[in-house]
């Protein structure tokens, strides 16, 4: 397929033509206005390009297609058995979800009665409740985030995968905090509630109702003009830190062990020039990568940090739970998943299969 048949050309100098004859200010304005309205007709009337181009467009796809199967055949014929034990770790860590909220359905009723929230506003509530809620809301994102990117690594979007792994790593560091803050008998439920009022404001930042303006009023007077900082929520952690930030809640849950992995994860989020350039491998046909890849190096990395990581969301959020609500034998079940995630992660670190080993002569469908 040729791209430099004249036909665009052409039909941009004679519309520019047409313009300056018009009475266009200049040359330069009349190209551009000529390209974009060639353009335009390009994209509702046929020509022999285009149609040659929609052609190789249906081609491509099929060969997308297969391409994508491709990938997720040999990462699930490398790592079978660690994907099956981790789509179990994903399996119990929704049960004991639902076992979580099954603990705080007791106390749970006629929440504005029983736990006022401390801005003195009808329409919030607080105290063991909201701190419950608040925890088995989020231990309920680790599941879904953990779960995303097992699939992305099954199917070959590796970056993709560390992208939602640095989202699932500060989840965790987030009900770390919440968690632990005032265990030792002070008054962590305010603490709640401050994380709860400052995600409610964030999520209407677009836009503040009636109802908001009131919020942001009682919370200004109650915890001052800092409370509406980044992280302001979390200031009586940091009361002589002039400005918050996440540094700052990993070290109060000494999350040093798993911070290397956040930096690594930090470079699939940001486009900066050298993560944007170093896909590129001229040793290939076409260098730049565009189609799903199977990485096992990346795989086994990302996957055995994810569960890792729910593992460690999880302990607290259901500890902390437990200690609320006086059901003990919920952590129980904890340690069953603790087990199966240590199954997974062994198989992970095995490294992928070798070919002869391949799922003991199962196939796996594309």
């Amino acid at each position: 397929m040729r791209y430099d048949e004249p036909d665009f050309l052409a039909s941009v100098v004679e519309v520019a033509n047409e313009l300056i004859k018009a009475g266009a200010d200049d040359k330069e304005t009349a190209v551009v206005t000529a390209q974009h309205q060639v353009l335009g007709r390009i994209r509702t009337a046929p020509t022999a390009i285009g149609s040659r181009f929609e052609r190789l467009v249906h081609k491509h796809v099929k060969r997308r297609s297969d391409v994508s199967a491709h990938a997720r055949k040999r990462s699930l014929r490398a790592y079978w058995h660690a994907f099956v034990k981790a789509e179990q770790a994903i399996a119990a860590a929704e049960i004991i979800n639902r076992e979580q909220m099954d603990s705080c359905v007791t106390i749970l009723d006629d929440l504005q009665r029983t736990a006022p929230s401390s801005l003195g506003i009808r329409s919030l509530f607080g105290g063991l409740p909201l701190k419950c809620l608040l925890l088995t809301s989020l231990h309920a994102r680790t599941v879904v985030l953990a779960d995303e990117i097992l699939h992305l690594l099954q199917h070959g979007f590796c970056e993709a995968a560390e992208a939602r792994a640095r989202t699932l790593y500060e989840t965790t560091v987030t009900i770390w905090v919440l968690a632990s803050a005032g265990r030792d008998g002070g008054d962590n439920f305010e603490f709640c509630e401050r994380y709860y009022v400052s995600s409610l404001l964030e999520r209407r930042r677009a836009g503040y109702d009636r109802e908001d303006r009131r919020i942001a009023a009682a919370a200004r007077r109650k915890w001052g003009n800092r409370f509406f900082t980044p992280y302001g929520w979390a200031r009586p952690l940091f009361p002589n830190v002039d400005k918050i930030t996440f540094g700052h809640l990993e070290k109060v849950v000494e999350s040093d062990e798993l911070r290397p992995w956040y930096l690594r994860f930090n470079n699939a989020v940001h486009s900066g020039a050298h993560n944007t350039i170093s896909r590129s491998d001229f040793q290939r046909t076409f260098p730049n990568p565009t189609t799903p890849e199977y990485e096992p190096k990346t795989v086994q990395d990302v996957a055995h940090v994810t569960l890792r990581m729910l593992e460690l969301a999880t302990f607290p959020a259901t500890n902390s739970i437990a200690y609320l609500t006086n059901r003990w034998d919920d952590l129980i079940t904890f340690a069953k998943l603790a087990k199966i995630i240590d199954a997974a992660v062994a198989d992970f670190r095995k490294g992928p299969a070798r070919p002869e080993a391949m799922l003991r002569g199962r196939r796996v469908s594309a």
